[in-house]
């Protein structure tokens, strides 16, 4: 029952508070928690996989849960992609681009480089960061 994970998770955190003060660190919580994923189209873990295909496997993990809550529970989500398609190649960029103007959110996408970005160019706006200013720039 959820009530029953409620109640272990919390009596975990308890019980670990001291010993995490001490440590300076967490030792009890989810990010102990493993997840393990098949790339079905090679028949293989994640973990054996190339980074540029273990970025692409978390994004398709990332648009199907985004993808959920927008048809299921009606949000409108707002998604922060930090320096993702520079890991990208340009296939997996452009199916990306596409899934992302799919699903009708508001996107923040940053990269260092603008011309990695060219599979949403018309969809797209530009800005640039810098100094704590914010500029828009031209298409």
């Amino acid at each position: 029952k959820a009530i029953d994970a409620e109640d272990y998770v919390c009596k975990k955190l308890y019980e670990y508070r001291s010993r995490d003060t001490l440590n300076g660190r967490t030792f009890f919580g989810s990010h102990k928690a493993s997840l393990n994923v098949m790339y079905r189209k090679k028949n293989m873990q994640a973990e054996h996989c190339s980074t540029g295909e273990q970025k692409a496997l978390i994004l398709s993990i990332i648009l199907a849960e985004t993808k959920a809550r927008s048809e299921y529970k009606n949000v409108t989500p707002i998604i922060l992609l930090d320096e993702v398609v520079a890991h990208l190649d340009t296939d997996y960029r452009k199916a990306l681009c596409n899934e992302l103007l799919k699903i009708k959110a508001q996107c923040w996408l940053t990269g260092t480089d603008r011309s990695l970005f060219q599979a949403i160019e018309s969809s797209a706006q530009y800005c640039m960061v810098n100094n704590n200013n914010v500029n828009m720039l031209q298409k």
